[in-house]
C-alpha cells in the first residue's frame, strides 16, 4: 500500500468516529472516507467512491491459520479501527512526528519519486543536468511549502 493513503487512512481514522456492524458473513468498521470488512481470515480495505456512493476495494490482505499477520499494513489498520471502535488506545504511526522530521522525510520521499518520473515530462532533449537541477528546485520548493505549513499549524 502506497505511504500517501496509509497517511490519509490513518488521518481519517483519528478525525473520525468508527462505526462497528456486524453483518453476515463480515464485521465493517466504516470511518470517514474508509471502511474495513473483516471476514476472519480474510480483510479489505474500501474508500468511499462519491459518485455512486460505493466503496471501492483499495487493499486486501488474508492469511492462513498457521500464520500470524503481524507485519502487514491492512491488518495494522484494521487492528488500529477495532481499537478505536471499542474506545481503546490504538497505534498511528503517523501521530506526533516532530515537523523537521516530517519535513526531511517527505521531502525525500518526493525527490525520489521526482527522479523516477522526472523523464516523463520534462523535454526529452534536456540534459541529464537540467533534470536534477529541476528535481533540486522542486524539492526545495516542497520543502519551503512544508515548512509554512508546519509553521501554521503550530500558531
Amino acid at each position: 500500500m502506497y505511504e500517501g493513503i496509509k497517511k490519509n487512512i490513518y488521518y481519517e481514522l483519528r478525525t473520525n468516529n468508527v462505526v462497528k456492524e456486524k453483518v453476515e458473513t463480515s464485521t465493517n468498521y466504516t470511518f470517514g472516507r474508509y471502511r474495513i470488512y473483516n471476514y476472519y481470515d480474510f480483510m479489505v480495505i474500501g474508500k468511499l467512491n462519491p459518485t455512486n456512493g460505493a466503496f471501492v476495494h483499495l487493499n486486501e490482505f488474508c492469511w492462513d491459520d498457521d500464520e500470524f499477520p503481524q507485519c502487514n499494513d491492512t491488518y495494522a489498520i484494521y487492528l488500529a479501527a477495532r481499537n478505536k471502535s471499542e474506545g481503546k488506545e490504538y497505534i498511528d504511526p503517523y501521530k506526533n512526528i516532530p515537523a523537521d522530521v516530517a519535513i526531511k522525510d517527505l521531502t525525500n520521499k518526493f525527490g525520489k519519486k521526482l527522479q523516477e518520473s522526472i523523464a516523463d515530462f520534462l523535454p526529452y532533449d534536456m540534459s541529464q543536468t537540467q533534470h536534477l537541477r529541476t528535481v533540486v528546485k522542486i524539492k526545495h520548493l516542497l520543502e519551503q511549502t512544508l515548512k509554512e505549513h508546519y509553521t501554521k499549524q503550530k500558531s
